[in-house]
């Protein structure tokens, strides 16, 4: 888990990854943070569940892969949105879903992991903007 916290400051820029594997997460924090977001990282659910916890104020956005250790995305969707369900989590995945997968628990966006990760930043911008 990367330790590095986003600033109060920084609360409208602000992102939660998840995401199990090291160099997918690595990679993704990096163009997000190039992109001018702050990002913290982990990889697994049962840790993203602390790190809300203890920087609620601060995070302004999930973004989590499907599977992960600690807690399954569909349970850690679950608690977030029972606990602070005004914040926002993008599914982004390598599996080829759609929103009607997932039913009654969908999470306010799906984005299917490509080499060319445009499709993502450009989900990422609008919630943002809202």
């Amino acid at each position: 888990m990367e330790t590095k916290n986003c600033k109060p400051a920084d609360k409208k820029k602000c992102i939660l990854l998840v995401e199990s594997e090291e160099h997918i997460r690595t990679l993704l924090a990096e163009e997000l943070r190039e992109e001018g977001y702050s990002v913290t990282t982990t990889d697994s659910g049962s840790d993203a569940l602390a790190i809300i916890e203890t920087n609620q104020q601060e995070l302004y956005l999930v973004i989590t892969d499907l599977k992960h250790p600690g807690l399954d995305a569909r349970t850690l969707l679950l608690k977030i949105k029972d606990r602070w369900p005004e914040l926002p989590v993008i599914f982004n995945t390598a599996y080829n879903v759609s929103l009607d997968t997932f039913e009654a628990w969908a999470p306010d966006a799906l984005v299917i992991k490509d080499a060319d990760l445009t499709y993502l930043k450009e989900t990422v911008k609008k919630f943002f903007k809202s």
